[in-house]
């Protein structure tokens, strides 16, 4: 599992720099967005942050790794855990960041409120998780190539959700928005026991 986390890291810094520059850029963005802006900038470097795995199978499927991959003491089952341990490792450093953006983001806009906060972390939170649980278990069926297809489709439903949020404005339900993460890990953890299920049984 080392070994495959290792060379997911070495691929993602050889290939996804240009990804890498364009989360920290909506980082950025996101840092110094007023309170009326809309929630694309805020919540968005946590969508590309999930989808870093996303990408680092493409480049499995494309250069073959998938086929090799078969033939070393690495079983399906632990080829797909690692993709999902990859998605919550750049998902959780996107989230770290895009939280630190979010305290400036609120101190800048006329004072930090810690209720303010808490929402922020807990959309922020829900959302890191999903990208890559909702595209994963169609990519590892059917293959990257239609499995991108669903990919297009959650960001497509994500921009145009973001027009009815109004961020950071999102007081008043703490509780209920504390107990969306927890749902959002569970589809995660269903999403990996699909993802098991569904290439275990696949031809390559």
């Amino acid at each position: 599992m080392k070994g495959l986390l290792r060379k997911d890291f070495y691929l993602l810094w050889n290939y996804c720099r240009l990804f890498i520059i364009l989360v920290l850029g909506f980082l950025v963005l996101s840092a110094f967005a007023g309170s009326g802006d809309n929630a694309f900038l805020v919540y968005y470097p946590c969508i590309l942050g999930s989808a870093m795995s996303i990408n680092l199978l493409a480049y499995d499927e494309a250069e073959h790794w998938c086929a090799y991959c078969d033939t070393l003491p690495v079983t399906r089952r632990q080829f797909v855990t690692g993709k999902y341990l990859m998605s919550l490792i750049c998902a959780g450093i996107v989230f770290l960041l895009s939280a630190a953006a979010s305290a400036f983001r609120l101190s800048l806009n006329g004072g930090f409120d810690g209720a303010d906060f808490v929402d922020q972390l807990a959309v922020l939170a829900t959302i890191s998780p999903l990208p890559a649980a909702l595209c994963l278990p169609l990519m590892f069926k059917y293959g990257t190539q239609k499995g991108r297809i669903a990919f297009f489709v959650v960001i497509g439903v994500f921009c145009a959700s973001t027009v009815f949020l109004d961020v950071p404005e999102l007081t008043g339900v703490s509780l209920p928005m504390i107990l969306l993460p927890l749902m959002s890990l569970a589809i995660f953890a269903a999403s990996w026991l699909l993802s098991v299920r569904f290439y275990q049984k696949r031809e390559i």
